[in-house]
């Protein structure tokens, strides 16, 4: 089995993982946020994606799929964060992402299917290659960028499932007090 290979079968599985984060979630749900300056399910998960499309621009050279295939205007957004790596986002910002998880998965689908592209036109020596990040202090090889995208993600949705186990368990105690009071 090659290097791509192993990273293609990493990022199926990585977009699984979107798909089941997301889940039968509605607008409601990915919008609730658990502080007022907290981001919400939508923003965390957009910003993984978007990173992982805006790391593919450094790979392949190509222009994002956000963009190609006006994802903004998709997701609803009058105006459109430039990128999607500040992870800091303002209140207005966080409010912008408004994607009903159908939307989330198909836009992680369409940067899978630019990976899958990307890898299997990728030689070991091109995985190999070092490039340059801008915010990176040092140059890595290609291989090194897809694992940090990878990693990247699940650290993410690793924070959508929180959020979305804070959310069930104040519903849970709402519904306790709501109970007690009859």
């Amino acid at each position: 089995m090659t290097g791509s290979e192993i990273l293609q079968m990493q990022f199926d599985r990585l977009a699984q993982e979107f798909t089941n984060t997301l889940g039968n979630l509605g607008a409601a749900t990915l919008a609730w946020r658990p502080a007022p300056r907290a981001n919400d399910i939508a923003s965390v998960v957009w910003h993984s994606a978007r990173a992982w499309d805006g790391y593919l621009f450094y790979l392949d050279g190509g222009i994002e799929v956000f963009v190609t295939q006006d994802w903004a205007t998709r997701f609803g957004m009058k105006t459109a964060p430039k990128n999607g790596f500040d992870g800091t986002y303002t209140e207005a910002q966080v409010a912008c992402v408004r994607a009903r998880p159908k939307l989330l998965i198909e836009y992680v689908t369409a940067i899978l299917e630019r990976t899958k592209k990307f890898l299997a036109a990728a030689s070991p020596d091109e995985l190999a290659e070092l490039l340059k990040i801008p915010w990176w202090p040092e140059e890595k090889p290609k291989a090194f960028v897809l694992a940090h995208v990878i990693r990247h993600s699940y650290e993410h949705l690793g924070e959508a499932q929180y959020v979305k186990g804070l959310m069930k368990a104040k519903s849970s105690k709402r519904k306790a007090k709501a109970k007690q009071k009859k």
